[in-house]
């Protein structure tokens, strides 16, 4: 037997090797911006060794010198059990703190969200919650200002980000049932709300499910 099949034995599960991988090119992920293109790659290759699905988030640096690495299933739950396996190993680290799946942050929505080079601006994007099949979901309408139908895939990825955004990736792929994204010309758009108040509404609609 071969030294490297006696290697990857000996390292275990996908998830061990992804964190042997991640300890051994640890000063490399920290100072990604350093070489940023070919280093979220090698990142993104080796998390994908885990599962094909899974995608990360890598924060800035905050004021104690950690920096939070973002576990996510890419909002598809089938990749849920992924996520929580791969965290369920992480190791105690000096500089990072691991985090599964995208959390709230809801301290500016109008900043917008980029994705693929273009940036939406939150500035003016409006929602309506409505009744969802499962009676344990919410269904929720996203009303953009700029909307535009040449562009409706892109707005549908911003929207999807946005929703991570106001109400967790968690709770999204959970208790977020139907979903789509409209022009706050549309009709249904009339009785919609600011984005800054759907976490809030959101809550205390599962508040008084039960």
């Amino acid at each position: 037997m071969s030294f490297k099949s006696l290697k990857s034995r000996f390292l275990g599960t996908p998830e061990e090797k992804f964190w042997y991988w991640f300890q051994a090119n640890e000063e490399m992920i920290y100072y990604f911006e350093k070489d940023q293109e070919n280093a979220l790659e090698k990142i993104h290759q080796a998390i994908k060794k885990v599962h094909p699905d899974l995608v990360f988030e890598i924060s800035g640096v905050h004021d104690a010198g950690k920096r939070e690495f973002v576990i996510s299933a890419g909002g598809l739950s089938e990749v849920i059990s992924a996520v929580e396996s791969l965290h369920a190993k992480a190791p105690q680290l000096d500089r990072w703190i691991f985090i599964k799946y995208r959390q709230r942050r809801i301290d500016n929505p109008a900043k917008g969200i980029k994705f693929e080079g273009r940036l939406v601006s939150g500035e003016g994007v409006k929602y309506s919650l409505i009744k969802d099949e499962d009676p344990q979901r919410i269904g929720v309408l996203l009303f953009f200002p700029n909307y535009s139908e040449n562009d409706s895939q892109l707005f549908a990825n911003v929207g999807f980000l946005l929703l991570d955004h106001m109400l967790g990736e968690y709770n999204v792929m959970t208790r977020v049932g139907y979903i789509d994204f409209l022009s706050t010309e549309s009709e249904h758009c009339e009785s919609s709300m600011p984005l800054a108040e759907l976490p809030s509404q959101f809550d205390h609609y599962f508040s008084n499910l039960n």
